[in-house]
């Protein structure tokens, strides 16, 4: 019971540190974003967008250790004593193809512009291997939830690009906010 009782609560953990950080920093939170574009469904967790970024965030609790490599479809879910548990949809290859589609649509195809950066947030006990994390560098991140506010503090002053139009990015968010199905604005 302690399991299934975390694994609903972690999405509110999760939106916890989000909520500081946009607190904090003058960002948008924005969560439960289910979008229908280019004839794509994408959901997102978690929606947080600063004057640089959009941070499509991917929370995803799994009770113990997860086999698989970053470009498998399928992840494996391990009990304790190692045996299989169950079958998940690989979270870090689902948010880089969400993440594509609204690059894609945001930027009009411009294939030099990132402006939607995927970031994937697990529990602090879950045992990846550490290929996964070497490989989610380049192009991804997977971040445990304790790091999550240093890694989009770190992104945000590491990275060297301007700042977004400020009417464009609330363009951006009203379109968000219009063809949303299950937003919930914080």
């Amino acid at each position: 019971m302690f399991k299934s009782l975390a694994t609903k609560l972690f999405p509110e953990r999760v939106n916890r540190v989000l909520y500081k950080i946009a607190k904090n920093n003058d960002f948008l939170l924005l969560n439960n974003v289910k979008l229908d574009i280019l004839e794509q469904k994408i959901s997102c967790s978690h929606l947080l967008i600063s004057d640089k970024f959009i941070y499509c965030i991917l929370d995803r609790y799994f009770e113990n250790q997860v086999d698989g490599a970053i470009k498998d479809k399928k992840w494996i879910v391990r009990n304790k004593d190692g045996s299989d548990k169950r079958i998940v949809n690989n979270p870090i290859m689902l948010n880089r193809y969400y993440v594509y589609n609204l690059n894609m649509y945001f930027t009009k195809g411009a294939v030099d512009e990132f402006l939607v950066i995927p970031v994937t947030v697990i529990n602090n006990s879950t045992k990846i291997p550490e290929c996964v994390y070497e490989d989610a560098n380049a192009e991804n991140e997977i971040v445990q939830i304790k790091n999550l506010k240093n890694f989009i503090m770190d992104f945000e002053q590491t990275q060297k690009v301007g700042k977004l139009n400020p009417d464009d990015l609330e363009l951006l968010v009203e379109f968000i906010k219009t063809f949303n199905g299950g937003m919930k604005r914080r």
